[in-house]
């Protein structure tokens, strides 16, 4: 079972969903690999997995961004190199496209390049 986490610091919250004994954490949509680091130091003193979410940097999907009050520009140099942090750090990614799958997956396989 995988459990949300957020990407603020919010250690109670998560040291209660880590009581639960999850197999991993799923972040909400994170921009800067020091929202969620850590996490990442929490999550392997207790053998648990994390997964951090990007959101593709398309321009379509720059509307979501928008409706969840999120600061974001979508910009692919940055994107790859946040993932290429995480991957760095063991952290997976899961990546999102709500408003275009098509360019999603095309980032997705450039993406794969880097991992």
């Amino acid at each position: 079972m995988y459990l949300s986490a957020p990407t603020y610091r919010n250690e109670k919250e998560i040291i209660k969903k880590i009581e639960s004994k999850p197999d991993g954490f799923i972040t909400q949509i994170v921009t800067e690999a020091d929202q969620i680091l850590w996490l990442r130091d929490l999550c392997r003193s207790n053998n648990i997995e994390l997964v951090a979410t990007l959101l593709a940097p398309t321009p379509k999907n720059l509307a979501s961004a928008e409706k969840i009050g999120l600061r974001w520009q979508p910009d692919e140099t940055k994107t790859i190199h946040l993932a290429q942090t995480l991957f760095r750090e063991g952290v997976d990614v899961s990546l999102t496209s709500p408003w275009s799958f098509k360019d999603g997956l095309e980032f997705a396989r450039r993406l794969r390049l880097y991992k």
